[in-house]
């Protein structure tokens, strides 16, 4: 709390110079708006802009904000606050911590809402009062991953729409023939679907690494391996709340997370680790870091029909209505 009492005695002396900043990290971008404002204003601020305040998630999206933030001299808002007044953190829009980077001593105990910023260079976070005024950091809730009816933007950032039904695989590792990983979705058609106009969603994902797989269907998850043989350690980590659904998994030495949310049949993703550039292949790209060459088919053909793309990547051997 010293370090912020002393910013703001600073601050008294100096006027705030409006001034925004982005940076792009895996087709995720995130702004730097260093008009000082209330954290609750903060919040409203990002959400007329269709974002949202940052909500630092892994290391991954850490980095991505210091990144963003470089140069910036003072702490700004984060999209976490203690609504209860107990020192139990969570997100703005729902959900418990799943990663935190909190200075020495923080949190500190306010005996009333208090909310976080965080500090550019260090990334550590401390929390303060919701009525200090500061800069703030939104992120995009556009990225990598599909969302929609379905709408997708590849790893590489190209956007598009496919209008499949029945599961595709959205990425897996190609760097060999036997995969480390996969992971596939169901597309089913919407409610308000018709022949003429067919309209579908993202209802379930199933995540297969080595023997172990996680399934979810809207907001069930199932868990197990397919030789049938438990073990304790599970490479699979699923943190679940009543709207979200987080699910991270390690291979090599790259970190994905993905981001489940029913209510906008949304999956966002995200990686920290380079061993699978330009060696991914679904309907997500390569993430080489070339759009142009996003839609290749399992046979090595660039297409560029994004509908003949999407056919392409259909599981075999899967039932569907």
């Amino acid at each position: 709390m010293l370090c912020i009492l002393m910013i703001l005695t600073i601050a008294s002396f100096t006027g705030a110079v409006s001034t925004e900043r982005s940076v792009e990290k895996r087709a995720t971008a995130y702004q730097l708006v260093s008009t000082e404002v209330d954290w609750y204003n903060a919040k409203a601020a990002c959400e007329t802009q269709n974002s949202k305040l940052a909500e630092i998630r892994s290391q991954a999206d850490l980095d991505a904000a210091i990144q963003a933030t470089t140069g910036y001299s003072r702490p700004f808002w984060i999209g976490v606050i203690d609504p209860q007044e107990d020192n139990t953190f969570e997100y703005a829009t729902g959900g418990a911590l799943t990663f935190s980077n909190w200075m020495s001593n923080a949190p500190f105990v306010y005996n009333q809402v208090s909310s976080v910023v965080m500090y550019p260079g260090s990334g550590e976070w401390e929390n303060v009062g919701t009525y200090y005024t500061f800069g703030y950091l939104c992120v995009s809730d556009t990225g990598p991953g599909v969302s929609g009816d379905p709408h997708m933007t590849t790893f590489d950032g190209r956007p598009f729409s496919f209008q499949g039904i029945c599961w595709y695989t959205l990425f897996k590792d190609c760097s060999s023939s036997n995969p480390d990983f996969e992971v596939t979705a169901e597309f089913e058609p919407r409610e308000d679907s018709s022949i003429q106009q067919v309209r579908t969603r993202t209802v379930s994902v199933n995540v297969t690494v080595g023997g172990d797989f996680v399934i979810i269907n809207r907001l069930d998850v199932v868990a197990g391996r397919a030789d049938e043989h438990m073990t304790e350690a599970r490479p699979i980590h699923v943190h679940k709340d009543d709207k979200t659904i987080t699910l991270t998994f390690t291979s090599k030495d790259t970190t994905f997370t993905l981001h489940w949310t029913l209510k906008k049949h949304s999956l966002r993703v995200s990686i920290d680790g380079s061993d699978y550039r330009g060696h991914l292949c679904g309907l997500l790209g390569d993430d080489d870091g070339n759009s142009r060459n996003d839609f290749l088919t399992p046979d090595g053909d660039v297409v560029y029909d994004a509908t003949e793309f999407g056919r392409s990547w259909e599981v075999e051997g899967k039932k569907c209505d």
